[in-house]
């Protein structure tokens, strides 16, 4: 990333020197006939080599790191050993573009006779130009005694240069930084695209599986704004925002550096990504990307997070505020309230507790909504609110279902839509306080027994007519 970022840095900076340069000069050329001419106000560049960016066919760098071949073929770039689809171009732009003009701020030695006093009697880089007509090497030795720049000087050649850092920086790469940082990207405009994430790895006791609510989706394909529904594993309500974090984080995802071009299992393993413990799997216009996310670890004063994009060959880290989701597991992705549903796609609610058993029928909708016990017509309005006291029965931690478990009260739902199967709901007793909330035979979280109550309280007084408070 500081490489890329880097090189832009120098592109921008380039460009504002030669605005700034033809300004210059059509402002402050003297008169032809002036007897007097103005110095530089700064130290002119020196030409070490110059050719046209074209006849360059190849640019041979190598470091104690690595050995990186470009080459250009009719203005396009590859490196040999990297993957076509990961070559970052414009960074094998920028090495064309330096090693077409290199210079130096001044001469430090017209003819060295000790080379090692400047670190080229064993060069840190060689960076071979190799153009049409000819090749140039060029060597590069240790930093200067100021510590803003390096020495430099061409092979065969006893004349020693400073160069700047900016442009040691431009002529010294490995392959990694030659690798695009950009892991993935989904057009926000066509979100609907987005059509399936599943969370899953070792750490995760199930996969959570997620698939887009297709009522959420405009008749145009382009939908901007859709939402998803749990389908594994169950069906709990999801925390919108949450989501929101994932599938935009999706749009655009790139990651801070790359780590290694090895993906064999054993590098794999070193980094945690033999065997993850979370994965994130997301089709999007029918394509499947599993990323796997390795072990976290400290640089500097920054937690890194492995990445690794299966079928790609590399491994990248990334800042784990940038994945903040990965290691989420089933309570960060559900809302709190543990059971929504708009009333009017309802048929029936039977709540149950001991000998208890109330069968309501729901029939219209909107103003005309009516509930009927035993062919009795109910209040609407009490009808209503005992609904939301149903609703409200939330979430307020994770449990497991206890030994010998007995069932506090239950309540199945079934729906209008003749294709949707019934709701089952269990509250299973943990102890005097809590109770566990089982959906379909699926428990993950516990409740109050008080907000049981609530709602069996309200079921009474609406089957005895009486009037529920708010």
């Amino acid at each position: 990333m500081k490489k890329q970022l880097r090189n832009i840095i120098i592109s921008l900076c380039v460009v504002v020197v030669l605005v700034a340069g033809v300004v210059s000069v059509n402002l402050l050329m003297p008169k032809k006939n002036s007897s007097s001419s103005s110095a530089s106000s700064s130290t002119p560049e020196i030409s070490v080599y110059k050719t046209d960016v074209k006849n360059i066919t190849m640019v041979h760098i190598k470091t104690e790191k690595d050995d990186v071949i470009v080459r250009q073929s009719n203005g396009k770039y590859s490196v040999d050993g990297l993957d076509q689809k990961l070559l970052n171009e414009d960074s094998a732009s920028t090495i064309f573009s330096t090693a077409s003009n290199i210079t130096a701020e001044k001469v430090i030695d017209e003819n060295a006779s000790d080379l090692s006093q400047y670190g080229l009697d064993k060069p840190s880089v060689t960076v071979d130009i190799v153009s049409s007509d000819k090749t140039v090497t060029v060597e590069i030795g240790k930093e200067t005694l100021t510590k803003d720049g390096n020495y430099m000087k061409l092979k065969d050649s006893s004349k020693v240069y400073k160069i700047t850092a900016a442009e040691t920086n431009s002529l010294d790469y490995v392959k990694t930084d030659l690798v695009k940082l950009s892991i993935c990207g989904f057009d926000s405009a066509n979100a609907a695209k987005l059509t399936d994430i599943t969370l899953g790895g070792s750490a995760r006791p199930q996969p959570i599986v997620l698939k887009i609510d297709p009522s959420s989706v405009s008749s145009s394909s382009g939908s901007s704004s859709v939402s998803y529904l749990m389908k594994s594993p169950a069906t709990y309500p999801l925390n919108d925002e949450n989501i929101s974090t994932i599938t935009s984080a999706l749009q655009s995802l790139s990651a801070n550096a790359v780590v290694s071009l090895d993906v064999s299992d054993a590098n794999l393993e070193k980094y945690g990504l033999k065997n993850p413990k979370y994965t994130l799997t997301a089709v999007y216009n029918g394509n499947k990307m599993v990323l796997r996310f390795g072990t976290p670890y400290k640089e500097d004063s920054s937690t890194l997070i492995p990445i690794y994009l299966e079928g790609t060959p590399a491994i990248y880290n990334i800042a784990d505020s940038t994945v903040s989701f990965y290691d989420w597991q089933l309570d960060d992705v559900t809302d709190s309230l543990l059971y929504t549903e708009f009333i009017d796609n309802i048929k029936s609610i039977t709540v149950s507790k001991g000998s208890e058993n109330y069968t309501i029928n729901l029939s219209g909708t909107g103003t005309d909504l009516k509930g009927t016990y035993n062919s009795k017509e109910l209040n609407t309005d009490n009808l209503r609110k005992f609904y939301e006291k149903f609703l409200e029965i939330k979430k307020y931690g994770t449990a497991t279902r206890p030994a010998n478990a007995s069932t506090y009260a239950k309540v199945v739902v079934t729906y209008r839509e003749a294709s949707r199967k019934a709701t089952t709901i269990e509250f299973i007793t943990i102890d005097n306080r809590k109770c566990l909330y089982s959906l379909d035979g699926q428990a993950h979280f516990y409740t109050y027994t008080s907000d049981v109550d609530k709602m069996l309280n309200a079921i009474r007084d609406l089957i005895a007519g009486k009037t529920i408070s708010d």
